[in-house]
């Protein structure tokens, strides 16, 4: 957590706040529950920017059945990760991603930007040029399959003669984006930054085989798919993407390099982006033992989130801002 200036409680209820969510995929859950701590609070944001992970449950508060689908997540199993995940012949991606934006199709009520009594922003890259695109109007949905496109994993989106790709390849936490849309008071919220840096210290041991399990039963699940396909056997498959050291443990898999690479990239830029232009408050939710696809630690995740808003009003009742000295 991190404040950019002293901030007392009661602006918090005056002033107009956008939150911008950021990406971190399954660590992105966590955005569910600031939201819902936010709002039992009776902290209504005036706006919200998202990316990634943080446009998808950006998009659930403002435009969907918002409880309905955190229940949902809260009841997740490994097994609903596989049939979410619809695999391809690697070509510009290993995921197709049409089964996971169906999946969030049916907790929408609106489907359109414009439908939304909050403003929403979600942040996608133009795969040609590099260039941040905001969308605030047209399609949640074909927004949504724009900003969830991470390099290598989920098949770019395309449409209107354009290609896009993750918005979190250019702008990781969009706090300018919120304040372009008129807010005074941004709270941003960064749940990638304590599993990057568990990551980086070599803590993250915690659990040490629940992500590695997890991938194996996505390529388990995978190599079965494409079984007897002539152009890609599926044990060539299997071998080319879970190698193992000559000790017989776990090596990294191409799953693992391409997920920590993005990573690595992601906090980069968007600590840059940070220093230049902080949010008045950060929340860093503790999601350091969920990894990639850890849908399934959805409640963890949930829980982080709310732990975040609540050391966050602790802070600012024990450290209100001091008076500034009244002028003679």
């Amino acid at each position: 957590m991190r404040f950019s200036r002293p901030i007392s409680p009661d602006e918090l209820f005056s002033a107009k706040i956008g939150i911008a969510l950021g990406s971190g995929a399954a660590r992105g859950i966590s955005h569910i529950g600031v939201l819902q701590a936010l709002n039992q609070l009776g902290i209504t944001p005036f706006c919200i920017a998202g990316t990634s992970a943080g446009a998808i449950m950006g998009s659930m508060y403002v435009a969907g059945r918002f409880e309905a689908y955190a229940d949902r997540l809260e009841r997740w199993t490994r097994k609903d990760t596989l049939n979410i995940l619809d695999p391809v012949l690697p070509r510009s991606g290993l995921i197709e991603g049409n089964k996971f934006i169906e999946f969030h199709r049916q907790y929408l009520n609106m489907f359109r930007f414009e439908e939304c009594d909050i403003p929403m922003a979600m942040i996608m890259t133009d795969a040609r040029t590099g260039q941040e695109v905001v969308a605030r109007t047209g399609s949640i949905c074909k927004a949504l399959r724009g900003t969830i496109s991470v390099p290598g994993f989920i098949t770019p989106a395309q449409y209107n003669g354009r290609i896009f790709l993750d918005g979190a390849l250019v702008n990781p936490l969009p706090v300018d984006v919120c304040r372009n849309m008129g807010a005074d008071l941004v709270i941003g919220v960064d749940a990638n930054s304590r599993f990057i840096k568990s990551k980086m210290q070599g803590k993250n041991k915690t659990r040490p085989q629940a992500s590695f399990l997890s991938q194996q039963n996505f390529i388990a699940s995978w190599a079965a798919r494409l079984e007897g396909h002539d152009l890609f056997p599926a044990p060539f498959f299997r071998k080319l993407v879970q190698r193992r050291n000559t000790n017989g443990s776990p090596d990294m898999s191409l799953f693992e390099i391409v997920s920590n690479t993005i990573d690595i990239m992601e906090n980069a830029l968007k600590e840059t982006r940070l220093a230049k232009d902080p949010p008045e408050i950060l929340l860093r939710p503790d999601t350091r033992q969920i990894s990639f696809l850890d849908i399934h630690l959805a409640r963890e995740a949930i829980k982080a989130g709310k732990t975040s808003v609540q050391e966050m009003m602790e802070h600012l009742e024990k450290h209100p801002p001091t008076p500034s000295p009244a002028r003679k």
